[in-house]
């Protein structure tokens, strides 16, 4: 699969999504986990810059002591997004599936209800 994200009106490709970058992704976790604030940012600019490279993050952020907090959270956020996008589609297919498929059952009890309803009515009306 191909993975990309926009941020602030630019798509931007993403390497490919694999157990490795799971293994980082858990990693950043557990390193973030018992981290400062600052320390926190840290980690996730250089993951970025890890899965970015330095010029596309130095074009997106800037360095890192002049990159925006918020910013660096919304990149790092966006790269996430994007890898779990596909299972996240897949899951809303899968959920629409099964509430259509129970939609209609019920509207086919109701189908049923009422021509019960009207033949019981026109038999009251010809008797």
């Amino acid at each position: 699969m191909k993975y990309s994200f926009v941020f602030q009106n630019k798509s931007y490709n993403l390497p490919n999504y694999n157990v490795e970058m799971v293994r980082k992704l858990e990693a950043l976790d557990e390193q973030s986990a018992n981290a400062s604030s600052s320390e926190q940012l840290q980690l996730l600019y250089n993951y970025i810059n890890e899965t970015l490279g330095e010029e596309v993050t130095n074009n997106i952020l800037g360095g890192f002591d002049d990159a925006d907090p918020n910013e660096i959270n919304i990149v790092y956020g966006s790269i996430v997004n994007a890898y779990h996008k596909p299972l996240e589609e897949h899951e809303l297919k899968e959920h629409e599936a099964f509430i259509n498929k129970n939609l209609k059952a019920v509207q086919s009890d109701k189908l049923v209800n009422l021509v019960s309803v009207l033949g019981q009515a026109s038999d009251k009306i010809n008797n």
